[in-house]
């Protein structure tokens, strides 16, 4: 007989001998069902215990899991931005606070055209607008400067819509290149050929002018019956 019902059963008729005999079975019935609920109890504490060491393990694999991603994210050599569907940032990684000199906690719930104004004058709003609608899109080089800082150069970036875990479009996860050290470097590149290809012309035009003063020389020397000097 369970346990359980046994002391039931002494608490209120003295013991298990003061039943009787027809109503054994079900007590027993009922004994078996205690037995059954008893076990159905501890395999549930066990499934608990299971389950709150695998919710453990899962909590830490998670924790190091954004850890990681965080570290990653920061130490990206890229601009990183979130946007949600109003265009407010939701995040902004340290490289974008160096590229911009505008620290997170500046930008972070503020709409984009209202921290930065020129995005309409660049067209990147409306490259902001595309991405929520499903498209990934890239910029042209675009120069920036931000007055508030002084900070400006060239960058280029790519726009793409930012899903929830249903697939619906939540926002704009934005990657940001500072390219202004090839700009430079482009700019500098042209200056070079500019004055290579002056330098050449000048270099031109005073070999023409060395054939024609030989060329003179040449004809004085003939009018004088001399020898020529030169064989042009």
């Amino acid at each position: 007989m369970n346990k359980l019902l046994e002391r039931q059963i002494r608490k209120l008729l003295g013991g298990p001998d003061a039943v009787p005999k027809e109503l054994m079975p079900l007590l027993n019935a009922v004994g078996e069902a205690y037995d059954g609920a008893e076990s159905d109890r501890k395999l549930m504490e066990r499934a608990f215990d299971l389950s709150s060491q695998e919710m453990a393990k899962i909590a830490v694999q998670l924790r190091e899991a954004n850890q990681f991603s965080r570290e990653v994210i920061d130490q990206a050599g890229v601009g990183i931005i979130v946007y949600d569907c109003e265009l407010r940032y939701v995040f902004w990684n340290p490289f974008m606070e160096t590229l911009a000199g505008i620290s997170a906690a500046t930008v972070l719930g503020r709409k984009a055209r209202e921290v930065f104004p020129h995005l309409s004058e660049r067209g990147i709003d409306r490259l902001l607008d595309r991405a929520l609608t499903g498209e990934t899109v890239t910029s042209p080089d675009t120069p920036f400067h931000v007055p508030a800082t002084g900070k400006s150069g060239w960058v280029v970036g790519t726009c793409a819509p930012h899903r929830n875990g249903t697939g619906d479009i939540v926002g704009v996860i934005a990657t940001v290149r500072d390219i202004t050290k090839r700009k430079h470097a482009e700019e500098a590149l042209r200056t070079h050929m500019t004055q290579v290809e002056m330098l050449n012309q000048v270099m031109l035009t005073r070999e023409k002018r060395i054939v024609e003063v030989k060329q003179e020389v040449n004809a004085l020397l003939r009018e004088l019956g001399r020898s020529l000097k030169y064989g042009v």
